[in-house]
């Protein structure tokens, strides 16, 4: 009679998603941190998980150099003076609401 053979993988861990959940798991402070799927993903397709573009913070300070508020001065004797801001683009949208920040 033949013998038969089950195969089973390891579970394969779940990396931590949170910064003090990954600090509970960590075993040694010098070993390497597992990497997130999430992480992973975005490194695969250069993609947040919204669709944004991936930043270094080099690339994000720049993104958001553009944004601008420029004091307006109508030529109308009766007209007040006001503030127009450039229009955001997504990631500048993104990264101001991440940082509690409005214009």
């Amino acid at each position: 009679m033949p013998k038969s053979w089950v195969i089973a993988w390891p579970e394969t861990p779940q990396a931590p998603t949170s910064p003090p959940e990954a600090e509970a798991q960590r075993v040694s402070v010098v070993a390497p941190a597992k990497v997130s799927v999430s992480a992973l993903e975005k490194t695969r397709t250069k993609r947040t998980p919204d669709g944004l573009p991936v930043h270094s913070f080099r690339t994000l300070l720049k993104a958001l150099s553009t944004l601008s508020k420029s004091r307006v001065q109508p030529r109308f004797a009766s007209s007040e003076t006001f503030d127009k801001i450039s229009q955001l683009t997504p990631l500048q949208d993104k990264a101001l609401d991440l940082l509690g920040l409005r214009p």
